[in-house]
């Protein structure tokens, strides 16, 4: 199976103590590049896919705030020289990804930093810079045609961007399992989203409050979420592969998964697509801020990924 991964995403410095650091995928990329059956693949610094979501304007902020800001519009968002080539990175393997599950009708797993599903248009905010879900699902609508595209964002925190670039439109179905916002970051993904216009009922969110079981996040995913897909028919699957909802993730306390639940999530998942797409799902990854988390489930995904 194909990871996509390129090292220049290392470079991208936030700090010691930001939980968005380099040293949280690390341990992942060191145990997959063990394993004999994974292919390593690079993405091209590719800025053109960037500007098929964000204006031209914020990326040349970007960039030359890079150059000499300590932050992007907020303390969260921190820069160093390499942030802006980091993020160009992490947005052209996110289309990669889908260009080689496209091409090979297999799942793929997108591994670099930073993460994107906070990022609006022109702003960058929790940890995010530029949006990589949705700039990899533009690219899939225009360059492959595609005009039905599902994603499924299990992160903690709500995709507030991935959601607002896709609000108006029926050609993406965005839908969230997320903390409840009256208490979880960014404060989005109340179950009244659902879109307007033509995207009016394409927005689906699941806000969870703490006490949430294993069992009962299941039972929506698999009762709600899936059914919901499915009646949508999508051509193709994204996930914002988020590891922060596992109840050993220092960030956030609201939601406490177990391993169990968030492998039950990965067979589900892989099965609707076999059934529905050709097994054409890409996992990008999002947020998941302890090292061993990450790498115990991104090397279980891998496992079931292989597995078929």
């Amino acid at each position: 199976m194909f990871v996509v991964f390129h090292k220049d995403c290392l470079l991208h410095s936030t700090g010691y103590f930001h939980p968005e650091r380099k040293e949280r995928i690390i341990p992942l990329i060191e145990k997959l590049e063990k394993l004999d059956y994974v292919n390593f693949v690079e993405p091209e610094f590719n800025e053109s896919y960037v500007e098929k979501v964000h204006p031209k304007e914020y990326i040349e902020e970007f960039k030359s705030a890079s150059k000499s800001n300590i932050y992007l519009h907020t303390t969260d968002c921190p820069l160093s020289k390499d942030t802006y080539k980091a993020a160009v990175y992490s947005a052209s393997g996110a289309v990669l990804a889908c260009e080689i599950s496209m091409k090979s009708e297999e799942p793929c797993l997108s591994v670099l930093r930073p993460p994107g599903h906070h990022a609006r248009k022109a702003q960058a905010m929790g940890f995010c810079y530029f949006n990589n879900v949705a700039i990899a699902s533009k690219y899939l609508l225009e360059k492959w045609n595609l005009r039905k595209i599902a994603i499924i964002d299990w992160d903690a925190h709500h995709g507030n961007g991935t959601q607002e670039i896709f609000y108006d439109t029926s050609k993406v179905f965005y839908t969230s399992m997320h903390g409840h916002p009256l208490i979880t970051y960014p404060g989005t993904g109340f179950s009244e989203e659902k879109g307007i216009g033509e995207g009016e009922g394409y927005t689906l969110n699941f806000p969870l409050f703490p006490e949430v079981q294993d069992e009962e996040y299941l039972r929506i995913f698999e009762e709600k979420l899936i059914p919901a897909l499915d009646n949508y028919n999508p051509e193709f699957c994204l996930i914002s592969c988020g590891f922060d909802a596992h109840k050993e993730d220092p960030l956030v306390p609201n939601l406490r998964l177990s391993d169990e639940t968030f492998e039950k999530l990965f067979e589900i998942t892989l099965e609707f697509a076999k059934e529905k797409f050709k097994k054409r799902v890409v996992f990008i990854l999002e947020g998941g801020y302890n090292p061993e988390v990450v790498k115990r489930l991104g090397l279980k995904l891998v496992e079931k990924i292989e597995d078929g």
